[in-house]
């Protein structure tokens, strides 16, 4: 019997390099079924398949920065249907992670970074945002890091490119 293997990749927006990692993980799988939380046309023409999107993308049409839809990533992954699947390979630096699979499938998660925003960089962001929305961001950053740490349980094996990158998910995700 053939496993059915899904990769799920957290946005196609641009070419950059988690995107470069996905192409070379459909390199590897070439029949495994794309999944993603919004993207657009001209990114996806690349990959030479239609992915599979969340409920975001209806969303993601509308708006002027795809930033806007981060509180929303969390509930949007866990929607994604993956239940056929019995591997499921996740291409992370944001939420997908938190995808729900069966008890009985296999969850990879290739973790380019634990989100810096709401980890270890968070001063650091608020500090190139308005002072108004600081009170804000701290309320959504707490939120996120609560739903980055959920989502990091539901992994069976983290994968990730440097010792640099396996020592912030060890020290975030445990």
């Amino acid at each position: 019997m053939d496993e059915k293997i899904a990769i799920v990749h957290h946005y196609l927006v641009s070419l950059r390099g988690g995107e470069k990692v996905l192409k070379a993980l459909y390199e590897v799988y070439p029949n495994a079924t794309l999944f993603t939380l919004f993207a657009n046309t001209k990114t996806t023409s690349r990959f030479g398949r239609k992915p599979n999107t969340s409920w975001l993308q209806g969303l993601f049409r509308f708006m002027p920065s795809h930033k806007i839809l981060l509180p929303f990533f969390p509930l949007a992954a866990e929607n994604l249907d993956l239940q056929d699947f019995d591997i499921v390979i996740t291409s992370d630096a944001s939420f997908v992670k938190g995808i729900i699979t069966r008890p009985d499938s296999l969850h990879i998660c290739y973790c380019h970074s634990p989100p810096r925003y709401v980890w270890d960089m968070e001063q650091e962001y608020l500090n190139s945002s308005p002072l108004v929305v600081h009170p804000i961001l701290r309320v959504l950053s707490h939120y996120l890091r609560l739903a980055d740490f959920a989502a990091a349980q539901r992994v069976d094996f983290f994968v990730a490119n440097s010792n640099y990158t396996a020592a912030r998910i060890r020290k975030f995700y445990r």
